[in-house]
């Protein structure tokens, strides 16, 4: 994952689950590689990129491919470049339910706001002890917006 973080990007850490005494803040945003424990001492970190960069196909049996066990060689795509760590129907839900094409900084916005809102972290305090969040979407394009604008 953090092969990606080398060029220029963002990306969202996260616990999967967590203890809940002083109230959930366990996310945040980061444009650089992050240590293991960056987000909680006690719940095992994860970092998702927001976007994901084309990879150099490693030769077969090189010492560097050995050694990446939780990364293994994947291609992208033929071009060289980047794409949205964002499933497709993300973006063609929200296109058809706000008439408009929302980028992936809008989106990585707009779940980062929906993560700090007091609303969401009460009425999914049980939920946020056992797994990762979830993200609910508005309906409305001023809500997203805005929402989108506060997370940025």
């Amino acid at each position: 994952v953090m092969q990606h973080m080398k060029k220029e990007n963002l990306g969202i850490g996260m616990s999967k689950g967590v203890e809940i005494d002083s109230g959930y803040n366990h996310v945040f945003i980061s444009d650089t590689m992050i240590e293991n424990h960056s987000v909680s001492l006690k719940e095992v970190n994860y970092f998702f990129p927001l976007y994901l960069y084309d990879t150099e196909q490693k030769k077969k049996g090189t010492a560097l491919q050995t050694m990446m066990l939780f990364e293994p060689e994947v291609e992208y795509g033929k071009s060289k470049g980047k794409r949205a760590n964002i499933a497709q129907e993300v973006f063609e839900q929200l296109k058809k339910a706000y008439g408009k094409v929302q980028t992936p900084e809008q989106i990585l916005g707009y779940c980062y706001g929906v993560l700090y809102s007091n609303t969401y972290r009460e009425k999914y305090a049980e939920f946020l002890k056992i797994d990762f969040p979830r993200i609910p979407f508005t309906k409305s394009y001023e809500l997203f917006k805005e929402m989108s604008e506060l997370g940025n």
